[in-house]
């Protein structure tokens, strides 16, 4: 009898854990000129606009994210001087394969220089007997530039 109780509850106990199915996300993240792995970006899921979790590319652009329930998911990829790109995902009970490429981003330089007060003039006054300095032009004047960087 005692056998029977212990089998029913193994039974049990392994149905219920069936019903919440943990599914895994992978894939490999490429820069879409060059066809180069991306090294260490990010790559995030959200669910709702929360963030659930996230990892990073590894040397190869590969990514992989574990313990994924049944629903609805962004998955949000990033790197340095590249794009951010997200997708849509639909997680059921099978995993999920994600490969993605991001594009150039383009690179904004500002180039600013500060050039210093114009030299004091030095006048003659001739009701003082000597000479008076004058200060024409107490601050720095900024210039700046900028363009972006192919």
């Amino acid at each position: 009898m005692k056998e029977i109780i212990a089998a029913a509850i193994l039974i049990v106990s392994l149905a219920s854990g069936s019903v919440s199915a943990q599914s895994i996300i992978t894939g490999i993240v490429i820069e879409k000129s060059s066809g180069e792995p991306v090294l260490f970006g990010t790559v995030a899921l959200f669910k709702d606009g929360v963030l659930l979790t996230g990892t990073e590319t590894d040397l190869d652009g590969k990514y992989q994210l574990d313990n994924i329930s049944t629903g609805s998911y962004i998955v949000k990829f990033y790197s340095v001087g590249l794009k951010d790109k997200k997708k849509e995902v639909i997680i059921r009970d099978s995993d999920s394969i994600i490969n993605i490429a991001l594009e150039e981003e383009p690179e904004i330089l500002s180039i600013c220089y500060d050039y210093p007060p114009t030299a004091p003039t030095i006048e003659f006054d001739a009701f003082t007997q000597g000479r008076t300095l004058t200060l024409t032009d107490s601050g720095t004047i900024n210039h700046c530039s900028s363009f972006v960087r192919d």
